[in-house]
């Protein structure tokens, strides 16, 4: 119940001060990708490693976690 809580609290705290996608503009799926990768990293903290990768065995993917989460958020974010 407490980790909910401070996950609320941290999502809460963020504010929107500028779109990231402007409908009259050109899209730049890369820009809008890192962006959301730092953001992602801010949030993520220190429960991913230096790599973006949830800890765990086995091989080290080439794609980190993190940058797997940010372009599915930038592409659910592009317009069509």
């Amino acid at each position: 119940m407490f980790k909910k809580l401070c996950i609320l609290l941290i999502f809460s705290k963020l504010k929107v001060t500028k779109l990231l996608i402007d409908k009259y503009r050109m899209h730049n799926l890369y820009a809008i990708f890192a962006k959301l990768l730092n953001i992602c990293k801010q949030i993520a903290g220190n429960l991913v490693n230096e790599s973006g990768n949830v800890p765990r065995r086995g091989v080290v993917p080439k794609f980190s976690d993190l940058e797997v989460v940010a372009l599915n958020m930038a592409s659910e974010a592009a317009p069509y």
